[in-house]
Protein backbone atom coordinates (compact mmCIF):
# COMPACT_ATOMS: atom_id res chain seq x y z
CA UNK A 1 0.00 0.00 0.00
CA UNK A 2 1.23 3.38 -0.70
CA UNK A 3 2.60 5.54 1.93
CA UNK A 4 -0.27 8.38 0.43
CA UNK A 5 -2.99 5.81 1.32
CA UNK A 6 -1.95 5.63 4.69
CA UNK A 7 -1.01 9.30 5.78
CA UNK A 8 -4.64 9.89 3.97
CA UNK A 9 -6.24 7.23 5.99
CA UNK A 10 -4.76 8.16 9.54
CA UNK A 11 -5.10 11.69 8.77
CA UNK A 12 -9.43 10.68 8.28
CA UNK A 13 -9.95 8.62 11.53
CA UNK A 14 -7.98 11.07 13.86
CA UNK A 15 -9.70 14.34 12.44
CA UNK A 16 -13.16 13.19 12.33
CA UNK A 17 -13.22 11.67 15.73
CA UNK A 18 -11.82 14.74 16.99
CA UNK A 19 -14.68 16.79 15.14
CA UNK A 20 -17.57 14.17 15.91
CA UNK A 21 -19.54 15.96 18.71
CA UNK A 22 -19.31 19.46 17.29
CA UNK A 23 -22.61 21.10 16.20
CA UNK A 24 -22.85 21.40 12.00
CA UNK A 25 -24.94 23.75 10.80
CA UNK A 26 -27.33 22.25 8.32
CA UNK A 27 -28.69 25.25 6.48
CA UNK A 28 -26.20 25.26 3.59
CA UNK A 29 -26.65 28.85 2.51
CA UNK A 30 -24.32 29.49 5.69
CA UNK A 31 -21.73 26.80 4.58
CA UNK A 32 -18.29 28.21 3.01
CA UNK A 33 -16.63 27.79 0.11
CA UNK A 34 -13.48 25.69 -0.40
CA UNK A 35 -11.35 26.67 -3.37
CA UNK A 36 -10.60 23.42 -5.81
CA UNK A 37 -6.99 23.57 -6.93
CA UNK A 38 -7.51 24.32 -10.86
CA UNK A 39 -5.89 22.12 -14.27
CA UNK A 40 -2.92 23.38 -14.32
CA UNK A 41 -2.19 22.35 -10.75
CA UNK A 42 -2.68 19.03 -11.75
CA UNK A 43 -0.87 17.27 -8.83
CA UNK A 44 -2.33 19.31 -6.62
CA UNK A 45 -5.83 18.48 -8.14
CA UNK A 46 -5.21 14.94 -7.77
CA UNK A 47 -3.60 14.84 -4.25
CA UNK A 48 -6.97 17.21 -3.32
CA UNK A 49 -9.86 14.90 -4.78
CA UNK A 50 -7.68 11.97 -3.51
CA UNK A 51 -8.15 13.17 0.11
CA UNK A 52 -11.90 14.41 -0.46
CA UNK A 53 -12.42 10.06 -1.73
CA UNK A 54 -11.51 8.68 1.84
CA UNK A 55 -13.69 11.17 3.65
CA UNK A 56 -16.05 9.46 5.83
CA UNK A 57 -18.77 12.30 5.38
CA UNK A 58 -21.55 12.02 3.24
CA UNK A 59 -23.84 14.61 3.36
CA UNK A 60 -27.72 14.48 2.55
CA UNK A 61 -29.25 17.69 1.14
CA UNK A 62 -33.14 18.18 1.70
CA UNK A 63 -35.50 21.13 2.61
CA UNK A 64 -36.90 21.84 5.68
CA UNK A 65 -39.69 24.74 5.66
CA UNK A 66 -38.74 25.36 2.34
CA UNK A 67 -35.10 25.96 2.62
CA UNK A 68 -32.37 23.77 1.78
CA UNK A 69 -30.45 21.85 4.71
CA UNK A 70 -27.94 19.21 4.68
CA UNK A 71 -27.26 16.24 7.43
CA UNK A 72 -24.74 13.37 7.06
CA UNK A 73 -26.09 10.10 5.44
CA UNK A 74 -25.13 8.47 8.77
CA UNK A 75 -27.47 10.50 10.76
CA UNK A 76 -31.24 9.34 10.78
CA UNK A 77 -32.99 11.23 8.16
CA UNK A 78 -35.04 14.37 9.58
CA UNK A 79 -37.51 13.94 6.38
CA UNK A 80 -38.25 10.41 6.42
CA UNK A 81 -40.43 9.41 3.37
CA UNK A 82 -43.29 7.07 3.67
CA UNK A 83 -42.21 3.20 3.21
CA UNK A 84 -44.59 0.48 3.51
CA UNK A 85 -45.35 -1.28 7.00
CA UNK A 86 -43.73 -5.15 5.47
CA UNK A 87 -40.51 -5.97 4.41
CA UNK A 88 -40.52 -6.14 0.57
CA UNK A 89 -38.94 -9.29 -0.43
CA UNK A 90 -39.44 -10.68 -3.78
CA UNK A 91 -37.11 -13.81 -5.50
CA UNK A 92 -33.50 -13.10 -5.04
CA UNK A 93 -34.31 -9.07 -4.32
CA UNK A 94 -33.32 -7.86 -0.52
CA UNK A 95 -33.32 -4.48 0.85
CA UNK A 96 -34.98 -2.40 -1.16
CA UNK A 97 -34.02 1.27 -1.62
CA UNK A 98 -36.41 3.66 -3.13
CA UNK A 99 -40.72 3.02 -2.54
CA UNK A 100 -43.76 5.08 -3.61
CA UNK A 101 -47.37 4.64 -2.83
CA UNK A 102 -49.67 4.22 -5.19
CA UNK A 103 -52.83 3.78 -5.44
CA UNK A 104 -53.23 -0.18 -5.26
CA UNK A 105 -50.63 -0.75 -3.40
CA UNK A 106 -46.36 -0.16 -3.70
CA UNK A 107 -43.63 0.30 -6.63
CA UNK A 108 -40.44 -0.63 -5.33
CA UNK A 109 -37.16 0.13 -6.45
CA UNK A 110 -34.49 -2.82 -5.83
CA UNK A 111 -31.27 -1.88 -6.97
CA UNK A 112 -28.05 -3.67 -6.69
CA UNK A 113 -25.71 -1.62 -8.92
CA UNK A 114 -24.15 -3.85 -11.41
CA UNK A 115 -25.29 -7.30 -9.70
CA UNK A 116 -28.86 -6.14 -11.24
CA UNK A 117 -32.16 -4.84 -10.06
CA UNK A 118 -35.91 -4.19 -10.48
CA UNK A 119 -38.98 -2.46 -10.24
CA UNK A 120 -41.43 -4.53 -9.03
CA UNK A 121 -45.38 -3.70 -7.32
CA UNK A 122 -46.58 -4.83 -4.42
CA UNK A 123 -49.95 -5.10 -2.93
CA UNK A 124 -50.86 -2.69 0.10
CA UNK A 125 -50.46 -5.35 2.66
CA UNK A 126 -47.31 -6.96 0.41
CA UNK A 127 -49.21 -10.46 0.15
CA UNK A 128 -48.78 -10.36 -3.30
CA UNK A 129 -46.30 -8.62 -6.07
CA UNK A 130 -45.26 -8.76 -9.63
CA UNK A 131 -42.27 -7.62 -11.83
CA UNK A 132 -42.74 -3.93 -13.47
CA UNK A 133 -39.37 -3.38 -15.24
CA UNK A 134 -35.68 -4.44 -14.59
CA UNK A 135 -34.71 -1.23 -14.64
CA UNK A 136 -32.65 -0.59 -11.73
CA UNK A 137 -34.47 2.80 -10.25
CA UNK A 138 -32.38 5.57 -8.34
CA UNK A 139 -35.05 7.04 -7.32
CA UNK A 140 -38.61 8.55 -7.83
CA UNK A 141 -40.08 11.78 -9.02
CA UNK A 142 -42.70 13.89 -8.33
CA UNK A 143 -42.60 14.76 -12.17
CA UNK A 144 -46.08 16.11 -13.99
CA UNK A 145 -47.99 13.90 -15.81
CA UNK A 146 -48.06 10.61 -13.42
CA UNK A 147 -44.87 8.33 -11.53
CA UNK A 148 -41.29 8.99 -12.76
CA UNK A 149 -38.22 7.69 -11.89
CA UNK A 150 -34.55 7.90 -12.90
CA UNK A 151 -32.59 4.53 -13.10
CA UNK A 152 -29.44 3.52 -14.29
CA UNK A 153 -26.18 2.02 -13.30
CA UNK A 154 -21.86 3.08 -13.57
CA UNK A 155 -19.91 -0.31 -13.77
CA UNK A 156 -16.33 -0.72 -14.92
CA UNK A 157 -16.16 2.86 -16.95
CA UNK A 158 -19.64 2.07 -18.78
CA UNK A 159 -22.44 4.60 -17.33
CA UNK A 160 -26.02 4.28 -18.86
CA UNK A 161 -29.45 5.61 -17.58
CA UNK A 162 -32.76 7.00 -18.45
CA UNK A 163 -36.07 8.70 -17.27
CA UNK A 164 -39.02 6.03 -16.79
CA UNK A 165 -42.60 6.81 -16.97
CA UNK A 166 -44.61 4.28 -14.73
CA UNK A 167 -48.38 3.83 -14.95
CA UNK A 168 -51.21 1.40 -15.78
CA UNK A 169 -52.86 1.62 -19.20
CA UNK A 170 -56.26 1.18 -17.26
CA UNK A 171 -57.38 0.11 -13.69
CA UNK A 172 -56.92 -3.24 -12.73
CA UNK A 173 -54.23 -3.65 -15.36
CA UNK A 174 -50.96 -4.35 -14.73
CA UNK A 175 -48.14 -1.27 -14.36
CA UNK A 176 -46.05 -1.00 -16.99
CA UNK A 177 -42.38 0.87 -17.44
CA UNK A 178 -41.76 2.97 -20.39
CA UNK A 179 -38.19 5.06 -21.24
CA UNK A 180 -39.10 8.69 -22.03
CA UNK A 181 -35.39 9.74 -22.12
CA UNK A 182 -32.38 8.07 -22.72
CA UNK A 183 -29.62 10.00 -20.47
CA UNK A 184 -26.17 10.47 -21.59
CA UNK A 185 -24.94 8.75 -18.00
CA UNK A 186 -26.05 6.99 -15.22
CA UNK A 187 -27.83 9.40 -12.48
CA UNK A 188 -27.32 10.21 -8.93
CA UNK A 189 -30.37 12.22 -8.24
CA UNK A 190 -32.78 14.35 -9.74
CA UNK A 191 -35.05 17.77 -8.94
CA UNK A 192 -37.83 19.17 -10.36
CA UNK A 193 -38.93 22.46 -10.75
CA UNK A 194 -42.16 23.76 -10.89
CA UNK A 195 -42.50 24.28 -14.66
CA UNK A 196 -41.84 20.35 -14.89
CA UNK A 197 -38.07 21.19 -16.03
CA UNK A 198 -36.10 18.18 -14.51
CA UNK A 199 -32.62 18.61 -13.42
CA UNK A 200 -30.57 15.41 -13.17
CA UNK A 201 -27.15 15.22 -11.47
CA UNK A 202 -24.96 12.69 -13.63
CA UNK A 203 -21.98 10.91 -13.20
CA UNK A 204 -20.38 12.79 -15.58
CA UNK A 205 -22.54 15.68 -16.24
CA UNK A 206 -25.38 17.71 -14.75
CA UNK A 207 -28.67 18.35 -17.50
CA UNK A 208 -31.85 19.49 -17.96
CA UNK A 209 -34.71 17.58 -19.03
CA UNK A 210 -37.55 20.41 -20.41
CA UNK A 211 -41.24 19.24 -20.54
CA UNK A 212 -40.65 18.38 -24.24
CA UNK A 213 -37.98 15.83 -22.92
CA UNK A 214 -35.35 17.71 -24.82
CA UNK A 215 -32.20 17.28 -22.60
CA UNK A 216 -29.96 20.35 -21.73
CA UNK A 217 -26.03 20.45 -20.92
CA UNK A 218 -25.73 22.84 -17.83
CA UNK A 219 -22.03 21.30 -16.34
CA UNK A 220 -19.64 18.97 -17.98
CA UNK A 221 -16.35 19.27 -16.47
CA UNK A 222 -18.01 18.09 -13.33
CA UNK A 223 -15.66 17.82 -10.39
CA UNK A 224 -17.33 14.96 -7.86
CA UNK A 225 -16.30 12.03 -9.78
CA UNK A 226 -15.48 9.90 -7.17
CA UNK A 227 -17.58 11.61 -4.55
CA UNK A 228 -20.86 10.05 -5.37
CA UNK A 229 -23.35 12.17 -4.95
CA UNK A 230 -26.23 10.94 -3.92
CA UNK A 231 -29.25 13.70 -3.26
CA UNK A 232 -29.85 17.38 -4.80
CA UNK A 233 -32.76 19.80 -3.58
CA UNK A 234 -34.25 23.33 -5.01
CA UNK A 235 -33.76 26.52 -3.13
CA UNK A 236 -37.19 28.10 -3.12
CA UNK A 237 -36.81 30.28 -5.54
CA UNK A 238 -35.62 27.84 -7.82
CA UNK A 239 -32.34 29.47 -8.95
CA UNK A 240 -30.18 27.52 -7.08
CA UNK A 241 -29.94 23.58 -6.97
CA UNK A 242 -27.81 21.76 -4.09
CA UNK A 243 -26.18 18.43 -4.40
CA UNK A 244 -25.40 16.39 -1.54
CA UNK A 245 -22.21 14.21 -1.92
CA UNK A 246 -19.01 12.77 -0.20
CA UNK A 247 -16.91 15.46 1.29
CA UNK A 248 -19.05 18.23 0.32
CA UNK A 249 -22.48 19.95 -1.14
CA UNK A 250 -22.52 21.04 -4.21
CA UNK A 251 -23.81 24.79 -5.14
CA UNK A 252 -25.15 24.86 -8.71
CA UNK A 253 -26.30 28.79 -9.98
CA UNK A 254 -28.46 27.78 -12.49
CA UNK A 255 -27.81 31.00 -14.27
CA UNK A 256 -24.34 31.36 -14.08
CA UNK A 257 -24.09 27.99 -14.76
CA UNK A 258 -21.05 28.63 -11.72
CA UNK A 259 -20.52 25.17 -9.07
CA UNK A 260 -19.36 25.99 -5.80
CA UNK A 261 -18.44 23.05 -3.04
CA UNK A 262 -19.55 23.72 0.21
CA UNK A 263 -18.52 22.64 3.56
CA UNK A 264 -19.80 23.54 7.23
CA UNK A 265 -18.17 26.69 8.49
CA UNK A 266 -15.23 25.94 10.67
CA UNK A 267 -16.09 22.39 10.70
CA UNK A 268 -13.51 20.99 8.11
CA UNK A 269 -14.11 17.40 9.56
CA UNK A 270 -11.77 16.42 7.17
CA UNK A 271 -9.27 19.41 5.47
CA UNK A 272 -8.19 19.50 2.31
CA UNK A 273 -4.63 19.71 1.34
CA UNK A 274 -2.92 23.02 0.03
CA UNK A 275 -0.81 23.55 -2.70
CA UNK A 276 2.22 22.18 -0.75
CA UNK A 277 0.45 19.30 1.11
CA UNK A 278 -0.53 18.18 -2.59
CA UNK A 279 3.41 18.42 -3.71
CA UNK A 280 4.69 16.38 -0.44
CA UNK A 281 0.96 13.86 -1.28
CA UNK A 282 2.52 13.20 -4.82
CA UNK A 283 6.40 13.07 -3.78
CA UNK A 284 5.16 10.11 -1.69
CA UNK A 285 3.36 8.32 -3.75
CA UNK A 286 5.87 8.43 -6.23
CA UNK A 287 9.33 7.75 -3.93
CA UNK A 288 8.83 4.11 -4.27
CA UNK A 289 8.98 4.14 -7.72
CA UNK A 290 11.59 6.73 -8.20
CA UNK A 291 13.48 4.58 -5.60
CA UNK A 292 12.92 1.49 -7.98
CA UNK A 293 14.14 3.52 -10.81
CA UNK A 294 17.57 4.81 -8.82
CA UNK A 295 18.02 1.01 -7.71
CA UNK A 296 18.06 -0.50 -11.75
CA UNK A 297 19.97 2.93 -13.09
CA UNK A 298 22.75 1.48 -10.25
CA UNK A 299 22.35 -1.62 -10.77
CA UNK A 300 23.12 -1.22 -14.61
CA UNK A 301 26.05 1.37 -13.87
CA UNK A 302 27.87 -1.36 -11.61
CA UNK A 303 27.35 -3.75 -14.93
CA UNK A 304 28.75 -1.99 -17.33
CA UNK A 305 32.00 -1.12 -15.05
CA UNK A 306 32.27 -5.13 -14.75
CA UNK A 307 31.48 -5.59 -18.48
CA UNK A 308 34.31 -7.19 -20.67
CA UNK A 309 35.46 -4.80 -23.49
CA UNK A 310 35.55 -7.26 -26.46
CA UNK A 311 36.70 -6.12 -29.90
CA UNK A 312 35.52 -7.34 -33.07
CA UNK A 313 38.46 -10.02 -33.72
CA UNK A 314 37.84 -11.90 -30.48
CA UNK A 315 34.26 -12.58 -31.43
CA UNK A 316 33.71 -16.26 -31.92
CA UNK A 317 29.78 -15.96 -31.38
CA UNK A 318 27.14 -13.39 -30.90
CA UNK A 319 23.70 -12.87 -31.03
CA UNK A 320 21.59 -10.51 -29.64
CA UNK A 321 17.70 -11.85 -29.52
CA UNK A 322 17.99 -15.32 -27.40
CA UNK A 323 16.05 -15.77 -24.80
CA UNK A 324 16.84 -17.53 -21.20
CA UNK A 325 16.18 -17.20 -17.74
CA UNK A 326 18.10 -17.69 -14.58
CA UNK A 327 17.21 -20.56 -12.50
CA UNK A 328 17.99 -18.79 -9.05
CA UNK A 329 15.08 -18.11 -7.75
CA UNK A 330 10.95 -18.22 -8.77
CA UNK A 331 10.99 -14.67 -9.56
CA UNK A 332 14.02 -15.15 -12.22
CA UNK A 333 12.41 -18.68 -13.96
CA UNK A 334 9.16 -16.59 -14.56
CA UNK A 335 10.61 -13.27 -15.48
CA UNK A 336 13.71 -13.67 -17.98
CA UNK A 337 14.26 -12.45 -21.01
CA UNK A 338 12.61 -13.30 -24.22
CA UNK A 339 14.33 -12.27 -27.59
CA UNK A 340 16.32 -9.42 -26.02
CA UNK A 341 19.14 -11.54 -24.08
CA UNK A 342 22.76 -11.20 -25.90
CA UNK A 343 24.83 -13.98 -25.63
CA UNK A 344 28.61 -13.17 -26.96
CA UNK A 345 31.13 -15.77 -27.02
CA UNK A 346 34.74 -15.31 -27.11
CA UNK A 347 38.21 -17.99 -27.18
CA UNK A 348 37.60 -17.62 -23.25
CA UNK A 349 34.26 -16.29 -21.62
CA UNK A 350 30.75 -16.50 -22.18
CA UNK A 351 29.28 -13.21 -21.99
CA UNK A 352 25.27 -12.99 -20.80
CA UNK A 353 23.92 -9.44 -20.75
CA UNK A 354 21.29 -7.78 -22.72
CA UNK A 355 20.47 -4.52 -24.75
CA UNK A 356 19.38 -1.15 -23.70
CA UNK A 357 16.55 -0.42 -22.51
CA UNK A 358 16.23 -4.25 -21.34
CA UNK A 359 19.79 -4.49 -20.01
CA UNK A 360 18.40 -2.26 -16.96
CA UNK A 361 16.22 -5.46 -15.73
CA UNK A 362 19.86 -7.45 -16.74
CA UNK A 363 20.53 -7.75 -13.40
CA UNK A 364 17.02 -7.79 -11.68
CA UNK A 365 16.31 -10.81 -13.25
CA UNK A 366 19.86 -12.49 -12.91
CA UNK A 367 20.74 -12.29 -16.44
CA UNK A 368 24.08 -10.56 -16.18
CA UNK A 369 26.93 -13.21 -16.27
CA UNK A 370 30.80 -13.20 -17.36
CA UNK A 371 31.48 -16.72 -17.53
CA UNK A 372 34.77 -18.00 -18.00
CA UNK A 373 34.54 -20.95 -20.41
CA UNK A 374 36.94 -23.46 -17.96
CA UNK A 375 33.88 -22.80 -15.09
CA UNK A 376 30.77 -24.39 -17.21
CA UNK A 377 30.43 -27.78 -15.74
CA UNK A 378 28.01 -29.08 -18.07
CA UNK A 379 25.21 -28.09 -20.67
CA UNK A 380 22.15 -30.15 -21.08
CA UNK A 381 19.22 -30.63 -23.61
CA UNK A 382 16.13 -29.73 -21.73
CA UNK A 383 12.53 -29.77 -22.85
CA UNK A 384 10.63 -26.42 -21.57
CA UNK A 385 7.05 -25.87 -22.35
CA UNK A 386 7.02 -27.12 -25.67
CA UNK A 387 10.46 -25.88 -26.54
CA UNK A 388 14.58 -27.25 -26.51
CA UNK A 389 16.37 -25.14 -24.32
CA UNK A 390 19.83 -25.80 -22.75
CA UNK A 391 20.40 -26.04 -19.17
CA UNK A 392 23.72 -24.21 -18.77
CA UNK A 393 25.31 -24.95 -15.13
CA UNK A 394 28.66 -22.92 -13.60
CA UNK A 395 30.46 -21.85 -10.86
CA UNK A 396 31.90 -18.30 -9.96
CA UNK A 397 35.38 -17.62 -8.08
CA UNK A 398 33.41 -18.17 -4.97
CA UNK A 399 32.48 -21.77 -5.63
CA UNK A 400 28.68 -20.67 -5.94
CA UNK A 401 27.03 -22.45 -8.51
CA UNK A 402 24.50 -20.68 -11.06
CA UNK A 403 22.02 -22.20 -13.59
CA UNK A 404 20.90 -20.38 -16.41
CA UNK A 405 18.19 -21.34 -18.77
CA UNK A 406 19.28 -20.53 -22.65
CA UNK A 407 17.32 -20.61 -25.84
CA UNK A 408 19.71 -19.43 -28.60
CA UNK A 409 18.64 -18.77 -31.91
CA UNK A 410 21.41 -20.76 -33.30
CA UNK A 411 21.64 -23.90 -30.69
CA UNK A 412 24.41 -25.92 -32.75
CA UNK A 413 26.40 -22.74 -33.65
CA UNK A 414 26.45 -21.34 -29.54
CA UNK A 415 27.45 -24.84 -28.19
CA UNK A 416 30.34 -25.50 -30.95
CA UNK A 417 31.56 -21.53 -29.45
CA UNK A 418 31.63 -22.41 -26.00
CA UNK A 419 33.10 -26.29 -26.78
CA UNK A 420 30.32 -28.39 -26.03
CA UNK A 421 29.44 -30.83 -28.43
CA UNK A 422 26.10 -31.80 -29.21
CA UNK A 423 24.31 -35.47 -28.37
CA UNK A 424 20.45 -35.59 -29.28
CA UNK A 425 20.60 -39.17 -28.88
CA UNK A 426 20.17 -38.62 -24.87
CA UNK A 427 16.91 -37.39 -25.60
CA UNK A 428 15.89 -34.41 -23.24
CA UNK A 429 17.78 -33.13 -19.72
CA UNK A 430 20.47 -35.60 -21.13
CA UNK A 431 24.24 -33.81 -20.49
CA UNK A 432 25.79 -32.35 -23.76
CA UNK A 433 29.08 -33.49 -22.58
CA UNK A 434 32.02 -31.29 -21.27
CA UNK A 435 35.05 -31.90 -23.56
CA UNK A 436 37.01 -28.99 -25.13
Amino acid sequence: MQPTVLLIGLLISVLTLRAADAPIASDVTQWQEVEVPTESRRAAREAWFTTANQSRQEWRVFTKEGQPQAQLKSEAPTDRPDRPSFTPEAGDFRGASRFVAVDDGWLVGFNRGEFGGALYWFSADGASNYKVSHHLVVDFLPFPGGIHAIEGVEHLGQSRGSVIHVARPQNGERWQATTIAKLPFAPYAASVRRDGTLLVTLSDSLVSIGPDRNISNLLSAVPWSGLYPNSSVLSSDERTLYIGMRQFVGEFDLATKKLRLLVPPGQLQHPLPTKDHGHLLLWLSTLPSMVFLGYLVHRYIVALRVSPKIGREDLVYEERFASGASQRNILTKIGGARNCLRLVVTRDILWVTSWFPFSLLATVYDLEHVIPLRSISSVELSRYFGSDTLLLTYSDESGTTHILRLIPKNRERFLAAIQFKPDLSQGTSSPLGSGR
